[in-house]
């Protein structure tokens, strides 16, 4: 992002407001499980880290 004379580049874009409410929540209940699943591996990798760490950590 860019800022120019205090104000920002960014355009908002509502890409759903042609959507009737209800489709807008069917389509933003999908994206949350999509992301949900993106984020268990990372999630996992994240406390496998953390693990190694502790350990490290306490063996010293």
């Amino acid at each position: 992002m860019i800022w120019l004379n205090g104000e920002s580049n960014v355009i908002p874009v509502d890409f759903l407001k042609d959507l009737t409410p209800e489709k807008k929540i069917e389509v933003l209940r999908t994206r949350i499980q999509e992301l949900e699943i993106q984020e268990r591996p990372l999630a996992e990798e994240t406390e496998r880290l953390l693990a190694q760490a502790r350990r490290m950590v306490a063996s010293k």
